[in-house]
């Protein structure tokens, strides 16, 4: 079942694309809209969770036409922003940072993919969205 829902940022929307354990409620991105050249900010929030959080990873994947461009993953603990362990029932915000290369092409729909799985590999929530450089 995919559930759309619109984030704080400049008319972005999100998409759960699967299982979310962690009740994803806000996606914002900025620069929106996403420059080339530019560090991109992707801010997720969520909870109340349905599971405790020990550790895991979050993957970013950038795909053009269904083809990944690219493909980062980030310690949920460390690098997303995520104070470990997030104990069940509680909120919570990551964020992302990724730098856009300048060469990037603009005008064409990218669908940015969001992943997160625990340490054990299980996932607990996915997001899609569609993103354009302007």
């Amino acid at each position: 079942m995919t559930v759309s829902c619109f984030a704080k940022a400049e008319d972005t929307n999100f998409t759960k694309c699967g299982l979310d354990k962690l009740n994803v409620t806000e996606v914002s991105l900025s620069p929106y809209p996403v420059t080339p050249g530019s560090t991109l900010s992707v801010k997720i929030s969520g909870g109340p969770t349905a599971v405790a959080v020990q550790g895991g990873n979050a993957t970013l994947a950038l795909k053009v036409f269904g083809a990944t461009l690219f493909f980062e993953v980030f310690d949920i603990c460390t690098q997303f922003g995520v104070t470990c362990p997030v104990q069940k029932g509680a909120k919570w915000t990551g964020e992302i940072k990724q730098d856009i290369p300048k060469d990037a092409p603009t005008g064409i729909p990218v669908q940015a993919e969001v992943n997160i799985k625990d340490s054990d590999k299980k996932n607990l929530s996915c997001i899609d969205m569609i993103i354009t450089a302007e």
